[in-house]
């Protein structure tokens, strides 16, 4: 990703703002999307607790994978996505035992 013009710390300076800004905004759009999507399965009696909580770990994946395909920060948003994921499912967490 080395840019014509731009010396090494410019583009080391970039590189940390994609890190700092796609993980985090990636992370959030899966674990809102994700959480919507499971939280309305789960009131219309589609999905099953264990598939609720196994949705969790691979939104976390995805948002992983969605991250590091654009050179966000992969870590960054599959923990931004459980913390969306967390708070968007008010439903589907009262039947699932922790």
């Amino acid at each position: 990703m080395l840019i014509d013009g731009l010396s090494l710390w410019q583009v080391a300076l970039v590189a940390l703002i994609l890190q700092l800004t796609l993980g985090p905004l990636l992370g959030a759009l899966v674990g809102w999307v994700g959480g919507h999507l499971v939280e309305r399965s789960a009131q219309r009696g589609w999905m099953n607790p264990i598939f609720q909580r196994m949705s969790a770990m691979s939104l976390e994946v995805l948002a992983f994978a969605f991250a590091e395909m654009v050179q966000g920060n992969g870590s960054i948003a599959a923990f931004v996505a459980g913390l969306v994921f967390s708070v968007q499912t008010v439903y589907a967490a009262k039947r699932v035992p922790v």
